[in-house]
């Protein structure tokens, strides 16, 4: 797919130096973790399938869209 092109760790879009992503691909019954880029950039800490993310804040954003819609 595109966005495990996009998230390969040797071609991965964000750069090897950079704020990263984690994304959970479903198909079917089937899954695969996908994970790129830096959890703490000071650090050089790369995000893994553990990497801990506090959505609290931005969950807010999302809530409001569901009852706006």
């Amino acid at each position: 797919s595109t966005l495990r092109q996009s998230l390969d760790p040797e071609n991965c879009i964000l750069g090897k130096d950079r704020p990263g992503v984690a994304a959970f691909l479903l198909n079917g019954n089937e899954g695969e973790e996908l994970c790129a880029g830096l959890a703490d950039v000071a650090n050089h800490k790369r995000i893994t399938e553990h990497t801990t993310f506090h959505a609290a804040s931005l969950a807010k954003q999302f809530t409001a869209l569901a009852i706006a819609i």
